[in-house]
């Protein structure tokens, strides 16, 4: 595991045209991947099924994750992509706070632009205090910003899970999102052996891309298959007009006493209450 950026070990494959070529799709996708979500919000005014915490944690995740990829040199597309992409998770969790939420607009406007201040003069002040510590051979917070971006990135996706297993389907999340998103974690991934193979980056594009395909797989179980069982089809719910009238005959006789009681014709029940209005009468 790369300390430095002088000692960061080379690719396992050294192609700095193919590292970049990767680099730049992942890029590419990791700044489109939220637009479709963005267009998909904007459209319906709801950010339901959208958990605020999983698009926040990515927001905070993108502090580390910029701050890391800057000072172990990656590929300069991978330096940029936390930056463009954070831009895009800060619109989202702007409509989640407005749509979802219902915070007023001039609230939401400015707890957001607050947030993307604070984030900008953060990642400057980390950058140069990890740089300066690197030049005096202080290499663990190089380590600790890995970690914890790669548990920030990863990690919004829990309450997302727990999301779709109570509602039992995945509502709410584009899959576009989810198929760009996943391809720029698999482009990123494949970009590092070409270029400087670094085990906390591999991890985290890596085991991002894995989570996401989970939430494909939930998607085709709750969504597809469990659906398809618990609709009846179209033999379990044919029935003929005779049977709908037993069927409301027995529904009577279960829920009405004179139903279940008195099963003779309406003449003979007639008869039989003047005889026994007659037979009660007082002379």
């Amino acid at each position: 595991m790369p300390s430095s950026t002088t000692t960061a070990p080379p690719g396992t494959h050294p192609n700095a045209t193919a590292s970049t070529v990767f680099a730049i799709l992942g890029t590419v996708c990791w700044c489109v991947q939220l637009i479709p979500q963005i267009i998909k919000n904007y459209r319906a005014k709801s950010t339901e099924g959208l958990d605020t915490l999983f698009i926040l944690s990515w927001v905070v995740a993108s502090i580390p994750l910029s701050v890391y990829n800057q000072v172990q040199e990656l590929n300069i597309a991978l330096k940029v992509q936390p930056e463009l992409f954070q831009a895009l998770a800060f619109t989202t969790f702007f409509q989640c706070l407005y749509y979802g939420s219902k915070w007023p607009l001039r609230k939401a406007l400015f707890v957001v632009i607050s947030f993307m201040l604070f984030s900008g003069g953060l990642q400057a002040m980390l950058i140069l205090t990890i740089k300066l510590g690197i030049r005096r051979h202080v290499e663990w917070p190089v380590v600790f910003m890995g970690v914890l971006a790669t548990v920030l990135v990863n990690i919004g996706f829990l309450p997302q899970y727990i999301s779709i297993f109570r509602a039992r389907a995945v509502t709410g999340i584009s899959y576009l999102f989810l198929a760009i998103d996943s391809s720029g974690s698999l482009f990123s991934f494949l970009s590092l052996p070409f270029d400087r193979w670094d085990v906390l980056a591999a991890v985290d594009y890596g085991l991002l891309f894995i989570i996401e395909m989970g939430v494909f797989v939930l998607a085709f179980i709750f969504n597809v298959l469990l659906k398809n069982k618990s609709t009846p089809t179209d033999e379990d719910v044919t029935f003929t007009e005779e049977d709908g009238d037993e069927k409301d005959e027995e529904y009577s006789d279960i829920f009405s006493i004179k139903g279940k009681f008195n099963t003779r014709p309406n003449a003979w029940q007639n008869a039989y209450d003047s005889d026994t209005k007659s037979a009660i009468q007082i002379p």
